[in-house]
């Protein structure tokens, strides 16, 4: 099994090849993004999407100032 770091690594890399594909065929980041969070939602159980919630109370604003 895979410690926390390379998994983090993983899942950052595979995040950014989707989100080139995805604006290569047309989308923007934005539609990419939702395209992404709905079907993470679908599949995730509901303590990880409340989770989701707080980290963006917490972070959004942050990344959107860069």
């Amino acid at each position: 099994m895979l410690d926390t770091e390379s998994q983090s690594k993983i899942i950052v890399e595979v995040f950014s090849a989707a989100m080139d594909a995805m604006k290569r065929l047309g989308l923007s980041d934005e539609e990419a993004l939702n395209g992404i969070l709905s079907q993470i939602s679908v599949q995730v159980d509901l303590s990880a999407l409340e989770h989701a919630i707080e980290l963006n109370k917490k972070y959004h604003t942050l990344l959107k100032q860069d």
